[in-house]
C-alpha cells in the first residue's frame, strides 16, 4: 500500500498553489493524501519567513511531528530552509531541509519513492538522482506545478510571476525567491482554457508581485485582457496587488465584470515618512488617489491591505497618519503586523526600536479601526446579488450551508441543498462571528 502524504502550508498564496501542485503529483502517483494532524508516513511542510513568527510556528510544527510521529519522515521546504537550511535541518534527524529553489524536485519524487522504509539518506540520493536528471532551470522550474483539481480548495490558483525587483528595507522575500520573473503568456492562456474546460468558476493568479509581470512588451493589464478575450466564462481575481505598474490596460482590464471586484494592495503604512523609510515608492496620497480610482472601475469593491506597525523609529504622529488613512479610505479588511526584524534586510540592524508594548497597542487600535468599516461594508451588502462558489460545509444553529466565497470576497452560507457549482445569491444578513460572513438566498437567473 501506498505511503500517506501529509502536507503542511505557512504562508501566501503563492506557497499554497505550490503545495496544491506537488500533492496533485503525488495523488497520480497513487499516494494517499492525509489531513494534519493525522498520522502519516511523510510530511511536506512549506514555509515562510516574511516574520520571525511565521519561522517560528514552522520549527513548532517539525518539532511536533518528529515527536509524535518518530518513523515519519518530514521534507521542509520554502522560503525558510531557502535562507537558514542547516537551522532546519538541525530540527530533527527525520528532517530534510530542501531550499526553495529545489521544491520543484518534488514533483519528480513520487514516481521514484518506495513504498515503504522512507529513510532519509534513501530519499536524499533519490533528490541527488533527479537533480542529475533534471537541471532545474532557475526560472522555467518555478512555473513547473500544475493543479487540474486542488486538494485543498475549491477555487483554482494558477502562478504566473514569482521574486521581486523592489528591496523594500523589511522584507526578506526577495532574498529567498530571487528577482522577478514570469511565466509564458502561452502557457498561462493554455492552462487557463485547460481548467475552463474542467468546469473551474475562478482562477486566482498568484505570484510575489504580481504587479511586475513582464513577458516581453506583456504586462499585467496586457495579459488580463488576453485571458478575458479568450476565454467566456471564468472569472479571475487577483491575489495581491503592489501598488505600481498600473498601466492604462491594466485598468482596462479591472474594469471587466469578470475580474472579481477585490483588491488586496499592501499598502503597509499611511505615513509618508515611514513609507521613505521602508524603502517604499509612493505616498500616501498616490494610494488613496489609486483606491478611489478602482472604486471608480468597479461597483464597491472589496480593498483589504497589509499594514505594518511598530517600524523602526515609527512615532505617534505617524501611527495617528496611517490610522487616519485607514479611516479616509474605509478599508473593507487588513492585515496588521507587528514588525519583525529580518536578518539581511536594511531595517535589521536599526536601533529606533519600538518597544513590543506600544506595537501591540497600534496593532489592536488599528484592528478596531478597520473592524468598523469591515462591519459597515458587509451591512451595505445586504440585498446586492452575487455568485458564490461553494468550498465547505457548516452547521450552524442546526441548520447545513454551503459556504462560499462570492466575486466580492464575502464569505456566503447558503442553505443546502444546492445546484450546480456557481449559485446566484441574495446577500442577507451578517453570520455573527465568522469574520467576513453573510447569508445568502438563492435567486433565479
Amino acid at each position: 500500500m501506498k505511503p500517506v502524504v501529509i502536507f503542511y502550508t505557512l504562508g501566501c498564496k503563492l506557497n499554497q498553489y505550490e503545495t496544491e501542485g506537488i500533492a496533485a503529483a503525488f495523488r497520480e502517483a497513487g499516494f494517499r493524501i492525509g489531513e494534519f494532524p493525522q498520522s502519516g508516513d511523510l510530511y511536506i511542510v512549506n514555509t515562510c519567513t516574511v516574520t520571525s513568527k511565521s519561522e517560528q510556528k514552522a520549527r513548532r510544527i517539525i518539532r511536533k511531528i518528529a515527536r509524535e510521529h518518530p518513523e515519519a519522515l518530514v521534507v521542509v521546504t520554502g522560503c525558510y530552509p531557502q535562507l537558514e537550511r542547516d537551522e532546519v535541518q538541525a530540527l530533527s534527524d527525520r528532517v530534510i531541509a530542501l531550499p526553495l529553489e529545489e521544491k520543484p524536485l518534488l514533483l519528480h519524487l513520487p514516481s521514484r519513492l518506495p513504498d515503504e522504509d522512507l529513510d532519509p539518506s534513501r530519499v536524499e540520493r533519490l533528490l541527488q538522482e533527479i537533480r542529475t536528471q533534471f537541471p532545474l532551470d532557475r526560472t522555467a522550474g518555478r512555473f513547473l506545478y500544475r493543479v487540474d483539481r486542488p486538494a485543498f480548495h475549491a477555487r483554482s490558483f494558477l502562478k504566473i510571476q514569482d521574486g521581486c525587483d523592489r528591496r523594500c528595507t523589511y522584507c526578506r522575500v526577495p532574498l529567498a525567491r530571487g528577482r522577478a520573473v514570469s511565466d509564458d503568456p502561452a502557457r498561462i492562456l493554455q492552462r487557463v482554457q485547460e481548467l475552463e474546460g474542467r468546469g473551474v468558476s475562478e482562477i486566482v493568479l498568484t505570484g510575489v508581485n504580481l504587479a511586475q509581470y513582464r513577458w516581453e512588451s506583456l504586462d499585467l493589464g496586457g495579459l488580463l485582457l488576453r485571458l478575458l478575450s479568450h476565454t467566456s466564462r471564468l472569472r479571475f481575481r487577483i491575489s495581491s496587488l503592489e501598488p505600481e505598474g498600473f498601466s492604462e490596460a491594466l485598468w482596462d482590464a479591472l474594469s471587466s465584470p469578470r475580474i472579481c471586484p477585490h483588491f488586496h494592495l499592501p499598502v503597509q503604512s499611511g505615513s509618508n515618512r515611514v513609507l521613505r523609510k521602508m524603502g517604499r515608492w509612493y505616498t500616501a496620497e498616490e494610494i488613496s488617489a489609486l483606491i478611489a480610482r478602482l472604486r471608480d472601475v468597479s461597483t464597491d469593491p472589496f480593498i483589504s491591505g497589509d499594514f505594518i506597525v511598530g517600524f523602526p523609529g515609527e512615532t505617534r504622529e505617524d501611527f495617528e497618519a496611517t490610522r487616519a488613512f485607514l479611516d479616509e479610505n474605509a478599508f473593507s479588511g487588513a492585515h496588521l503586523f507587528r514588525y519583525s526584524p529580518r536578518p539581511g534586510t536594511a531595517a535589521y540592524a536599526s536601533k529606533a526600536h519600538v518597544p513590543e508594548r506600544v506595537a501591540k497597542e497600534r496593532e489592536e487600535a488599528l484592528h478596531a479601526c478597520v473592524e468598523v468599516h469591515a462591519s459597515a461594508y458587509l451591512a451595505r451588502q445586504k440585498g446586492r446579488v452575487v455568485e458564490v462558489i461553494p468550498e465547505q460545509e457548516r452547521v450552524k444553529a442546526g441548520q447545513r450551508y454551503a459556504v462560499g466565497t462570492s466575486e466580492n470576497y464575502l464569505l456566503v452560507w447558503v442553505p443546502v441543498p444546492l445546484e450546480g457549482e456557481t449559485v446566484r445569491v441574495e446577500v442577507g444578513d451578517v453570520v455573527e462571528g465568522e469574520g467576513r460572513s453573510v447569508y445568502g438566498y438563492p435567486v433565479s437567473i
